[in-house]
């Protein structure tokens, strides 16, 4: 948790609100806490989410608190600033506050001081009343409990937030119920001497930490005017917490624009279609949304790009482009889970192209998903381009150059299918057949087969896959077999030339050639890798040939047909390796088509 500010960062906030520019207000966060009206954490506003990735957040706010107790012992006047605390009152009628910035550190201050309150023994009348003052409102105690809320979190978070302040049963699992637990656990070591970590604030009552909580963590306080000054604060204030994704700031700028009830929006348009996605696939999605209507554009880049398509709409027209977004955000999430897919041909690319463990060929698979749902491609042409597409990550492994200006071909690749009035799988393969984008040819392929050094290109992952779909082609696809996933590739001439592996290539050497140029050349292509099991990769290490291939017919990697192609040889010589390269090359030129134009005569 951050403890120092860069001031002037907010010197253009100050200048919008009803302090003088470069004056932001400091206020002590219970003072903000303890106002008249409601602090309401918007519709707009990501969930509560300090400890989603651990406890760090939770553990540097305790140390943060409980080190200015024991430093106001010494110091008295010592202060902690916890960054700043952004509210805004769309509207005169409006009830409360809305929370533009600062809900997390709101939130989980909150979750403290509940559990100062329920664990704390010697807090003092006039602190507990402190603490009540913090949480609840004035308002009748017969009134709904979320209206008596000091602070209201968003839906998603009320019930489990409001079960904590209200000391009920607690909601398992729930991020606001976890960080309660945390602050119990750390108040109650403060009797034990049994701290999580090297800072034991062991002797400093409980009613010490309260009062530096209620009384020495201090905020900017700003108010802003109007949505268009909060939404831009927005944007500019994140200097304490989580980082803002950029589908954060796009649902705030959408909130702030669409004035008025924005209730039915939200929970039958907005919310369904966010819960669907991590924040991560939701800003993944906006950005498909815009490379599918041709603009060239980076990730880095999408919240602008939508400000600024929006900024020229209506209202109704704001909503009408978030309908339209649902339909990009069925396909999108069948591509994040191909197991919902219907077609069994589209079902197994997409799961392939998931497992290969990157979202560059996203933009190519929402359209071709969306031309199908069009009616404009048909299940078997979507198949066919999409198996031109993991053929073309394949072919570039296979040759060494898997990324090698893979981003921006296949970013381009909708806007090329879409201006080519033919078929979607014909446009695509000639598209990527183009000089420059590096689909290896079979030619090539089988020039470089035995030479290429396969296992030095790539993602390791992607390596194991590559030679897992040989053994399923191998296998024609047998549903009866069932391959283990943890498997590893094995070299069966090892990485360390021994002096038993020099006499085991040493017959197959050609006139003047040396066992260490042959190793050199040959111990990381194709011919000379197979899959095992992880535990037998680690156990075979450099044992000799015939050890190895004892060890692997009675493991789990004898099984495999590729490791049968090894055991069922006398010998590992360089030719062995050599003729093994071309035949799964082989193997990949026919269960991987290629560009156009690649028979040879």
């Amino acid at each position: 948790m951050r403890s120092s500010l860069n001031h002037a960062k907010y010197a253009d906030v100050a200048a919008s609100t009803s302090a003088q520019p470069g004056q932001v207000p400091v206020s002590a966060l219970s003072h903000i806490m303890t106002g008249p009206e409601q602090l309401r954490v918007p519709l707009f506003q990501r969930h509560y989410r300090w400890g989603e990735k651990g406890a760090k957040e939770w553990q540097d706010l305790w140390n943060d608190i409980a080190r200015l107790a024991l430093d106001r012992r010494i110091q008295p006047d010592a202060r902690h600033f916890l960054g700043s605390v952004v509210l805004s009152k769309p509207h005169p009628q409006s009830e409360g506050q809305l929370v533009v910035d600062g809900q997390q550190r709101l939130i989980t201050i909150s979750l403290l001081l509940c559990a100062l309150r329920d664990h704390g023994s010697d807090l003092s009348a006039p602190t507990r009343r402190r603490i009540d003052d913090a949480l609840w409102l004035h308002v009748s105690s017969r009134a709904n409990v979320y209206k008596r809320l000091g602070v209201l979190p968003t839906e998603f978070d009320q019930d489990a937030y409001a079960r904590v302040v209200s000391s009920e049963e607690l909601i398992p699992g729930h991020l606001a119920s976890n960080g309660y637990k945390y602050f119990l656990k750390r108040v109650g070591e403060l009797v034990s001497d049994e701290a999580e970590d090297d800072e034991s604030y062991s002797g400093v009552p409980a009613s010490e930490i309260a009062l530096t909580t209620l009384s020495w963590l201090e905020c900017h306080l700003v108010h802003a005017g109007d949505g268009d000054n909060a939404h831009r604060i927005f944007e500019s204030l994140n200097n304490t917490g989580l980082p803002l994704t950029r589908a954060d700031l796009i649902r705030n700028y959408v909130f702030l624009r669409l004035d008025g009830s924005t209730e039915d929006f939200y929970q039958f348009t907005f919310k369904p279609l966010e819960n669907r996605f991590s924040p991560d696939e939701f800003t993944q999605l906006f950005w498909l949304d815009l490379i599918l209507k041709g603009d060239e554009v980076t990730q880095r880049q999408t919240y602008s790009r939508w400000q600024r398509r929006m900024e020229s709409m209506s209202q109704s027209q704001i909503k009408r482009e978030f309908e339209r977004l649902r339909s990009s955000a069925d396909l999108w999430a069948s591509i994040l889970h191909p197991e919902f897919e219907t077609s069994d041909t589209i079902r197994v690319r997409l799961a392939r192209i998931k497992d290969w463990g990157t979202t560059t060929a996203a933009p190519t698979l929402l359209y071709l998903l969306e031309q199908r749902q069009l009616g404009l491609a048909s299940c078997a042409e979507v198949g066919r381009a999409m198996h031109y597409v993991e053929s073309y990550f394949v072919r570039r492994v296979v040759m060494g150059m898997a990324t090698m200006n893979m981003n921006r071909v296949l970013m381009d690749a909708p806007a090329a299918m879409e201006r080519d009035s033919r078929k979607v799988d014909v446009s695509l393969r000639d598209y990527l057949s183009v000089s420059g984008k590096h689909w290896a040819s079979d030619a090539e392929l089988r020039a470089n087969a035995e030479t290429k050094r396969f296992y030095q290109h790539g993602r390791n992952h992607q390596k194991v896959l590559i030679l897992r779909w040989l053994e399923e082609a191998l296998r024609h696809h047998d549903p009866e077999f069932e391959l283990v996933e943890n498997l590893s590739i094995e070299h069966v001439m090892p990485q360390t030339l021994t002096a038993a592996w020099r006499a085991e290539i040493a017959p197959g050497l050609t006139a003047g050639e040396k066992a260490g140029t042959a190793h050199r050349e040959l111990v990381h292509t194709l011919g000379n890798l197979t899959l095992v099991t992880y535990q037998l990769n680690s156990a075979m290490s450099n044992k000799p040939f015939t050890e190895k291939k004892d060890a692997l017919k009675k493991k789990g990697g004898g099984r495999l047909l590729l490791t049968q192609q090894v055991t069922s040889r006398h010998g590992w010589r360089p030719q062995t390796i050599r003729t093994r390269s071309r035949d799964l090359v082989d193997m990949i030129i026919t269960n991987w088509p290629g560009p156009v134009d690649t028979t040879e005569d």
